[in-house]
């Protein structure tokens, strides 16, 4: 059965306790969180109906003295070994600072309340949450280092069936929809669903027939947003495998960054800015500084782009727009 040791570190023993912790993490090597200095905590594993040898994720909470998250500890390969102390070895850190939301997103499938859901002075519980587990396998699993004679293998030789991601690379259980309470599907990512949207909208549809560069005339090299958007999405994905970066999440923004683009290229897009601002008179009924003072807004394709996305696409019954994740957005609108 899948289960989580988390262990609330806080007291006497917090810095030695996170110090162990940090040498596992910046090492890849185990270490222990010895129970016997608290025997209640040896008492709660031997009557929760494990055994010696058991194994499992641990997640190792530390609290300031006001009872406030500083940072997380997230391990694998934790085991309850002899005296019934617990081996882990640690592969990713959050801190309040820089990971707030994550630490929220974990700490809110626990709902843990540190006073009331120990025992008294103990500091492990044990839990058998599957969505838990599974969240914090995920973080952890990009960051778990494969080795050869003890030697980490370069990125170099990744190929793509054990294609992993880098640090920094956005994960699927960080993406973040408006429309929180869709359910996700169990084969698909959060990212693919997001792909698979794009691609079945309207707005994509119609890049068949929007010029990249604007002509007179149309032949058989004949260049469109369609066309170039496809060139696009295979640049930045090999871009991104080699970065080892979100592959999905790359393919979303690629084949979305162009969705709000007018016809005529660019040029297309400076003449509707012009007719919003009063600049170009299409007979619009109006006085003509209501126009000046951009009463309409103007006119930017990344900006009409994110609109597609979030607002004028009438896909589905329940919401405006395709809900992609706000990560596919941002990519979106920083395209420029």
């Amino acid at each position: 059965m899948k289960k989580v040791f988390i262990i609330k570190n806080i007291g006497n023993n917090a810095t030695k306790i996170n110090q162990y912790a940090e040498e596992s993490y910046i090492n890849n090597e185990r270490r222990y969180y010895n129970t016997s200095n608290y025997s209640l905590n040896q008492e709660y594993l031997m009557n929760s109906g494990l055994s010696i040898g058991d194994k499992g994720l641990i997640l190792l909470i530390s609290y300031d003295n006001a009872k406030e998250i500083k940072e997380l500890y997230i391990g694998d390969d934790a085991e309850i070994v002899g005296d019934w102390n617990i081996s882990y070895i640690m592969y990713r850190k959050l801190t309040i600072e820089n990971d707030k939301r994550a630490i929220q997103s974990i700490i809110d499938k626990i709902d843990l309340d540190i006073d009331k859901d120990y025992d008294k002075n103990t500091y492990i519980i044990i839990s058998y949450m599957e969505s838990l587990y599974n969240e914090l396998a995920d973080r952890i699993k990009p960051l778990k280092r494969e080795s050869v004679n003890n030697k980490t293998l370069p990125s170099k030789d990744i190929g793509y069936n054990d294609y992993v991601l880098c640090d920094l690379a956005q994960h699927d259980n960080q993406s973040i929809r408006i429309m929180e309470n869709q359910e996700g599907l169990k084969y698909r990512t959060e990212f693919q669903r997001d792909r698979e949207r794009i691609v079945n909208c309207k707005a994509f549809r119609r890049m068949v027939d929007k010029a990249q560069i604007f002509s007179a005339n149309k032949g058989d090299y004949y260049r469109t947003r369609m066309t170039h958007t496809l060139e696009v999405n295979q640049i930045a994905k090999a871009i991104a495998f080699a970065l080892q970066l979100n592959l999905d999440l790359t393919e979303a923004i690629a084949l979305s960054h162009d969705l709000g683009h007018t016809p005529f290229g660019h040029q297309g897009e400076r003449t509707l800015d012009d007719i919003l601002s009063g600049k170009i008179d299409v007979g619009i009924v109006m006085p003509h500084k209501l126009l000046e003072s951009r009463v309409f807004g103007s006119f930017k394709h990344n900006y009409q782009s994110a609109k597609v996305l979030s607002r004028i696409e009438e896909k589905y019954v329940d919401f405006h727009g395709l809900d992609v994740s706000i990560q596919v957005i941002e990519g979106a609108l920083k395209h420029t």
